[in-house]
């Protein structure tokens, strides 16, 4: 009864072994995939390198966009040799990105009630200019207005300015 059982240490080493071994075997891959393509495999392999992967998607890096380029002209080709090489990785995608570029998702932040509202004011004070000038043009007018809907448009302005 006891052999079923395993220390949580042993587990955790194999974990990581087995990680760590399929990131250096990709690392290996990489290399040996990209440097068949032709013409330029291996000054191609020579010039990029996988930075990180993520849900079937692979982020590589290059020292310059010309490599990028011709990364992106081989993407077909080279995801079908990374994909024979290590099917355990479902790799479904490449992305590429230049050296010494730093990308950061942008900031999204809370704006609070009166920010809001500014915003808001700011964005759509052009409509109530134009509410004004219609009500202005068509005062002229002699248009008569039923009492009650004249009621609900003066308090939907008042709701509208109160805001």
């Amino acid at each position: 009864m006891n052999e079923s059982f395993s220390k949580a240490s042993d587990l955790v080493n194999s974990f990581f072994d087995s990680n760590m071994q399929t990131k250096s075997s990709l690392l290996t891959v990489w290399g040996a995939v990209v440097s068949t393509v032709k013409g330029n495999g291996l000054q191609l392999a020579d010039h990029s390198r996988v930075l990180d992967y993520k849900n079937g998607t692979l982020l590589v890096e290059a020292d310059h966009s010309a490599w990028i380029q011709i990364l992106q002209m081989n993407k077909k080709y080279i995801i079908t040799g990374l994909q024979r090489k290590l099917p355990q990785l479902e790799i479904r995608n490449l992305m590429f990105k230049l050296s010494g570029q730093v990308f950061k998702e942008p900031e999204k932040k809370e704006l609070t009630r009166a920010e809001l509202l500014k915003e808001m004011n700011e964005k759509y004070s052009f409509v109530e200019e134009r509410i004004e000038e219609y009500y202005e043009k068509n005062a002229k007018k002699d248009v008569k207005m039923d009492g009650r809907l004249k009621e609900l448009f003066d308090k939907l302005k008042n709701d509208i300015q109160s805001c």
